[in-house]
């Protein structure tokens, strides 16, 4: 079946859906009407994900948004939405694949090698509320690491954590700051449509899914805004090494028997770090970045070493 045929055959069950669920509004009373409407914006939904695995090949690999809203339902996004969504959606995968490759927050933007690389495109807005298909390049580098879908299973362990705040403070940390904030931006321009979401990651390898009510939508924005003005210390950590990740996490475990995980910039200071030993008595000095449960207000810390020569902020 040529892509030819399947765009036309798209925007014929696009526009049959359309049409009938004008009519549907009209007849709310309707049931068969109803059900008629329902199963056409299913299979224009099914449709449009045959499209896009088409469009994509046999390496199809893409992140989908789903966006359940009342002036979604016929698949068309308004453009204001877009418009707020596009930009920090965007610096949303871009920032985290940044931050998976290199261990640290892009300084002055991601630079036009990764985002070339990347070469992320929006391939279908599909019916059943609005579906947004995402794809990029997934393939592996010479390291044979795929900073995308490193990036998309961080933000995965990053959305499935939001039920405890601790854990998702922590894994935060595997995004990165600048990729969190434009997560928050990106949620909160789905607040304002007052949408539901739901995230997946379409892959052979290793399919994600992630569903989110409005309310909850909400909560997580709020949960990042609480996020977004962390104080900082300067402290020196005391303990024996447990973990040494080249991911750039190094945990020890204190006098106290606490596991403390600190994390570390590999290319800046893989030489500092390859020093250690597991099992080694070390004395760490850190930058303590703390921010506040709005619920308990529990001080949560991160830890992040310091090079040699002072502290990182």
């Amino acid at each position: 079946m040529s892509r030819e045929f399947l765009r036309k055959h798209v925007e014929e069950l696009r526009r049959n859906a359309s049409e009938t669920m004008e009519r549907a509004a009209l007849e709310p009373d309707n049931w068969l009407l109803q059900g008629v409407a329902k199963n056409q914006l299913d299979a224009a939904a099914e449709a449009e994900r045959n499209l896009a695995i088409e469009e994509v090949g046999d390496s199809f690999e893409a992140l989908e948004w789903r966006l359940v809203g009342q002036r979604l339902k016929v698949g068309e996004v308004p453009m204001a939405l877009l418009a707020r969504l596009a930009d920090p959606l965007n610096k949303l995968i871009l920032r985290a694949a940044y931050f998976a490759r290199n261990g640290l927050d892009p300084s002055q933007g991601v630079g036009d090698d990764l985002t070339n690389e990347l070469d992320l495109r929006l391939v279908g807005v599909a019916p059943g509320s609005a579906r947004l298909f995402i794809r990029g390049n997934s393939n592996p580098d010479t390291t044979g690491t795929s900073a995308l879908s490193s990036a998309v299973e961080n933000l995965f362990d990053v959305l499935v954590a939001t039920d405890d705040f601790t854990d998702f403070y922590e894994r935060l940390g595997e995004i990165g700051e600048s990729a969190a904030h434009a997560l928050r931006d990106t949620l909160k321009a789905l607040e304002q449509e007052e949408c539901s979401l739901e995230v997946k990651w379409h892959s052979a390898r290793n399919a994600r899914q992630w569903e989110a009510t409005f309310d909850q939508v909400v909560r997580v924005r709020s949960l990042l805004d609480g996020t977004a003005e962390p104080t900082y210390r300067q402290s020196t950590l005391r303990g024996i090494v447990t973990l040494l990740a080249v991911n750039g996490r190094v945990q020890i475990v204190d006098d106290a028997g606490k596991k403390k995980t600190i994390r570390f910039n590999p290319k800046q200071q893989g030489e500092q770090v390859g020093a250690l030993r597991l099992g080694q008595q070390v004395q760490l000095s850190v930058t303590e970045r703390v921010v506040v449960d709005p619920i308990t207000d529990f001080e949560l810390v991160r830890y992040t070493l310091n090079p040699p020569q002072g502290p990182l902020h």
